[in-house]
């Protein structure tokens, strides 16, 4: 096959998400420290997985790549998802205007992706998905010619991307320590192999569905429409038409006569034909007479019709309820989320126990929630992403994000501001917030759940860890000692007067009892608390100021 299309390009992805699917759990495995949270194989699977079920079924390359993009950006989660949504923002950068391409094209798509990806990453590292993707691509670029077809174009690419995949450890050092090469190169290559299976007549049956729905704490007032309300704006009303041979004649049919009806029921009116379709967008007092002359020529494919005068009295309220700062944070546990809302969080987004939000949940959260400003607290280094993408597709510069990496700098930073005063700017709160989450220590307890070497450290699974601002800095099979020597081992620690405990929902209240105990008996200058977060994964998420 020498030339790609919008079907061929689709159903290859589709063959490259079942073959990236099936084997999600080893991808998930090859994560370098060992805690079941922020998996790269489900993150990946999940972005491309948004991705296709928004991908038209289409000829023309440019429209299905057009919606891939689109719904790989909104999908994306976690770093790998991001990054693996903005290579195939630049596939579709490139096809933009293309009904197809050759493998050349092809190749000029590639390129342009992973430098999309690469401009998307503020600190690129080498060793990482974007290394496979650029030396992969950058070997098959000087390797085809006119003649080339797509399979070949794959065939050479996958066998240069496997050859940097195997090479990342040298490229960075963390993936040597754990003797593993990188999770999202790795996913990559998997869904190129999918890709290339299909144009060899392989199709990949996937073995499960996961559907991973959006999950904001969000609330949305919904205005009243009564017995006493009157019809004052009308109705919206939108279909797609297909025209039936047994009616009309589809190829031939002048949809200009239809047009001078529907300027005689309402008005806002766009309607056009498409092929052997009609696509309509009216605004009427009698929706049902437009639907009786459109069934007249076919049968609807999509029919949308809603109430104006609603609409508008929603608008209303909204404006109304408008705010002038709305706070969004990621968290999970019932006991951290609870504690957010009395903090005077306004959404709150449960980030589950994989912490890996897409950006289109964050672009709901923000809509349904009107503001005159956006203060964001991703709360996790693995979502920071997703919520810049968010920001960037909306294109509003009202929303601002606090880079937090741990729910206990959320914690102290929003401690720090009254959101309700409106005799200070946004500026200021945002100063306030950073002074807060400024000198704060994370210390994070939780199990190995496999064997590993990390940052100089041998892990066991079983072994309990100590991560410190993201680091691991010891482990133990005694937790209660492990958190002792761990605040020893942080900075400048005679200097603390705050300890912020969140407990995890395996944490009795004994357990509690029994570390607020030793770590009085250890510091009795520091203010110690403990909060009953019921968070997954980690038994203690310790905020240390």
């Amino acid at each position: 096959m020498k030339e790609l299309d919008g079907i061929i390009y689709k159903k290859m992805l589709e063959n490259g998400l079942a073959l990236l699917a099936n084997d999600e759990n080893r991808i998930n495995a090859l994560n370098v420290f060992p805690v079941p949270d922020g998996d790269t194989g489900t993150n990946m699977r999940l972005t491309l997985e948004g991705g296709i079920n928004n991908t038209p079924d289409t000829n023309i390359l440019s429209d299905a790549s057009k919606g891939l993009s689109r719904g790989m950006l909104l999908g994306a989660r976690g770093n790998s998802g991001v990054i693996l949504s903005q290579l195939f923002k630049g596939q579709c950068l490139y096809f933009k205007d293309k009904d197809s391409v050759d493998a050349v094209g092809f190749a000029e798509a590639l390129e342009q992706g992973y430098k999309t990806a690469y401009s998307a990453v503020i600190h690129p590292a080498e060793g990482t998905i974007l290394t496979v993707a650029r030396e992969g691509i950058h070997y098959i670029k000087s390797s085809i010619n006119e003649n080339t077809t797509i399979k070949e174009l794959l065939e050479l690419l996958i066998n240069q991307m496997e050859k940097s995949l195997d090479n990342t450890p040298n490229l960075l050092k963390v993936l040597k320590d754990a003797g593993v090469i990188d999770s999202g190169g790795a996913g990559l290559v998997l869904i190129y192999k999918g890709m290339l299976k299909y144009l060899n007549n392989e199709i990949v049956k996937r073995n499960d569905i996961k559907v991973i729905k959006a999950s904001s704490y969000t609330s949305k007032e919904i205005p009243l429409f009564d017995e006493n309300s009157e019809l004052e704006f009308g109705y919206c009303t939108e279909f797609i038409l297909q025209l039936q041979t047994k009616k009309v004649d589809p190829i031939n049919f002048d949809v200009n006569p239809f047009i001078k009806f529907l300027e005689s029921v309402g008005d806002s009116i766009v309607c056009f034909k498409d092929d052997t379709k009609v696509k309509v967008h009216v605004h009427t007092f009698n929706p049902g007479i437009v639907l009786n002359e459109a069934q007249k020529y076919g049968e609807f494919i999509s029919l949308k019709i809603e109430n104006m005068s609603l609409q508008h009295e929603e608008k209303i309220q909204k404006e109304k309820a408008k705010k002038n700062i709305v706070t969004i944070a990621v968290a999970n546990g019932s006991g951290i989320i609870n504690e957010f809302k009395s903090f005077g969080i306004d959404v709150i987004i449960n980030g589950g126990d994989k912490f890996n939000t897409s950006s289109e949940e964050f672009i709901m959260a923000i809509k349904a929630n009107p503001a005159n400003n956006y203060i964001i607290f991703p709360n996790n280094k693995n979502i920071i992403l997703a919520a810049k993408q968010a920001k960037e597709i909306l294109g509003m510069d009202n929303i601002y994000i606090i880079e937090t990496k741990s729910i206990v700098e959320c914690y102290f930073g929003i401690q720090m501001t009254a959101l309700d005063d409106l005799d200070i700017t946004i500026d200021e709160h945002l100063e306030n917030i950073n002074e807060g989450i400024s000198g704060v220590d994370t210390l994070l307890i939780t199990r190995a759940i496999r064997k590993s070497f990390v940052d100089g450290i041998e892990i066991n699974g079983g072994d309990y860890m100590a991560i410190l601002n993201g680091k691991i800095i010891k482990t133990s099979l005694d937790r209660d000692s492990l958190i002792i020597e761990a605040l020893k081992m942080v900075d400048n620690m005679d200097e603390k007067v705050i300890l912020s405990i969140f407990s995890g929902k395996n944490v009795s209240e004994d357990e509690n009892n029994k570390l607020i105990e030793l770590i009085n008996n250890e510091y009795d200058s520091i203010e110690c608390g403990i909060i009953d977060g019921k968070q997954e994964i980690y038994d203690f998420i310790i905020g240390i100021n």
